[in-house]
């Protein structure tokens, strides 16, 4: 089933629907079609988003089990069991059952397993305490694939039953935690529609509210850069609350700890908000129950600060799966009551999300480019940043240095200590080139033991000195078993080309620097071997240097 595509009803529009399902008692208990007591339109636009996050199919039903709007395409094995008439069927008949008992049971959400052996999430749609309609969360893989099952849905259905094992294996298994963390978040959205249904004054704010929400949600999807997605963040929350300051910090992964960093679009005084923020984190971090907002109104007293701008502080722990991933702090010049603490609470769940989907990228995107062992760039985003700066470096006329460089004897090592002992060395070697090496030089593995670093802007006299570097520091540290090595310690051979014009290829700079690095082994190892190509002055130099 294709997911249904809508355009967003103007304000005007919307009020008019909303004028002929309201009087002024309310809305009659008569009225069960959810259909026409809210702006279908308006809805799936926030329904979409929603599935978008989720990457679950979302659906709007009535008590008959028959969707009303669907968000989010279902996958190829329920298209197949909908291809079936008597399977068509068999979903809506699941549905009204579930349904049926939802009402009765009277609870929030109900997770319940389909006829096909899919596991469903339900919540109830109510107006007036009287359920009239339902959310539906579907399509989703508990624990394992109970290929039995699969097997005699496809007899029933007299469909192929290798065809469906295949589309059921093609869907990914959901933790419980996933199913209780997304059945909590269909049951939230759930309760949007009431808000849309109330007296009219009250109706016109939340169908604005949900403009907000709805352009919030298509802005933080447009990007999955982390900066962007605060940029976006930051600017609604200030636009929304008229904040002197607003800041994110977000926890950061940093090996075995997390650090915090801010954001901030502003530039007023750095310290004086570090200083507030560092006390705040600390008091919510300590708390057991975490509230939805933490409000700060007796700034000088709580933080023991003179300011006489701050009147107020609002901080929102952003969280995903209880867990908190970070902190917005809202700075405010006046004491008036908020309006739009439900609608900052829920952009604060937006945000939250999509601080998460761009660190996420941001990860995926990183492991895509990073050699998992030494943490260094990869050969094939090496050389790209090689391409890169050759061309820059043409371009402006500089000069463009290369280090390429192979452990001695590592396979005499490997042999000796063993492939663990052998990665172990390959690592803290490429952490003391990292030391060795300047803030704008770019490590990567070339291949096996081979590590290249390009020095961007480094004629020789700057790259010659942290090839060096890099070659004492590695032969001076105390490694395991070092004395076993031929040369009674572990070494390296350095090949440095330093090259300034506009006739080398990549190739020919990579194949000049490996030629230097087998004439640095064959002068005895643990030696730099280096040449000077500028093509500027028409000088090409050719040296060793060795301790």
């Amino acid at each position: 089933m294709n997911k249904k595509e809508v355009s967003f009803t103007s304000i005007e529009n919307i009020k008019k629907e909303i004028d002929k399902a309201t009087s002024k008692q309310g809305i009659s208990d008569e009225i069960n079609d959810i259909s026409k007591i809210i702006d279908i339109d308006t809805w799936v636009k926030i329904q979409d988003n929603f599935a978008t996050a989720i990457n679950l199919p979302v659906f709007l039903i009535e008590e008959s089990g028959t969707e009303i709007a669907v968000s989010n395409d279902f996958p190829y094995f329920c298209k197949l069991i909908n291809s079936k008439e008597k399977g068509r069927k068999a979903c809506i008949n699941c549905r009204k059952k579930n349904y049926k008992e939802l009402k009765e049971e009277d609870t929030n959400i109900k997770y319940f397993e389909c006829h096909a052996g899919l596991f469903n999430i339900m919540t109830p749609i109510k107006i007036n305490n009287k359920m009239v309609g339902a959310i539906n969360c579907s399509s989703i893989l508990k624990s394992s694939r109970n290929i039995a099952k699969v097997i005699r849905v496809a007899e029933e259905l007299n469909i192929e039953s290798v065809e469906l094992i295949d589309a059921v294996n093609e869907l990914p298994i959901k933790q419980r935690e996933d199913l209780v963390f997304n059945g909590t978040l269909l049951y939230v959205l759930s309760q949007t529609i009431p808000g849309l249904v109330n007296e009219h004054k009250t109706n016109i704010e939340k169908i604005n509210e949900l403009e907000i929400i709805n352009k919030f949600s298509n802005e933080i999807q447009s990007t999955l850069q982390l900066n962007e997605t605060l940029k976006i963040i930051l600017n609604k929350i200030v636009k929304l609350t008229n904040a002197i300051e607003s800041s994110i910090t977000i926890y950061k992964e940093d090996k075995d700890n997390k650090i915090l960093e801010r954001y901030t679009n502003s530039k007023n005084d750095l310290q004086l908000f570090q200083n507030i923020e560092k006390q705040i984190i600390n008091k919510i971090t300590n708390e057991k129950n975490l509230k939805k907002i933490y409000e700060f109104e007796k700034i000088e007293d709580e933080f023991n600060i003179k300011t006489t701008f701050i009147k107020k502080i609002k901080t929102i722990p952003l969280l995903m799966r209880q867990k908190i991933i970070g902190f917005i702090f809202i700075y405010l010049d006046n004491i008036e009551k908020d309006k739009n603490l439900e609608l900052l609470q829920i952009i604060s769940s937006q945000s939250a999300f999509g601080i998460i989907n761009a660190q996420q990228f941001k990860e995926i995107n990183t492991l895509a480019i990073m050699d998992k062992l030494t943490n260094l760039y990869n050969r094939r985003y090496i050389m790209e940043k090689l391409d890169d700066e050759l061309k820059r470096a043409q371009r402006t006329e500089r000069f463009l240095s290369i280090i390429l460089m192979d452990i001695d004897h590592f396979s005499n090592y490997n042999n000796n200590n063993g492939h663990p002992e052998g990665d172990k060395l390959l690592t803290k070697i490429s952490a003391l080139i990292k030391e060795n090496t300047r803030e704008i030089d770019i490590i990567g593995r070339y291949g096996g033991e081979e590590i290249i670093v390009l020095l961007p802007d480094a004629n020789i006299n700057e790259a010659l000195p942290v090839a060096e570097r890099i070659r004492k520091a590695i032969e001076n540290y105390p490694f395991a078993n070092r004395e076993k090595q031929p040369l009674g310690k572990v070494t390296t051979c350095i090949g440095l080309v330093s090259h300034r014009g506009k006739n080398k290829t990549k190739d020919d700079l990579i194949k000049l620097s490996d030629d230097l690095l087998y004439k640095s082994k064959k002068a005895g190892r643990n030696k730099t071997s280096y040449r000077i190509i500028d093509e500027k002055s028409s000088e090409i130099l050719q040296s060793q240097t060795h301790q």
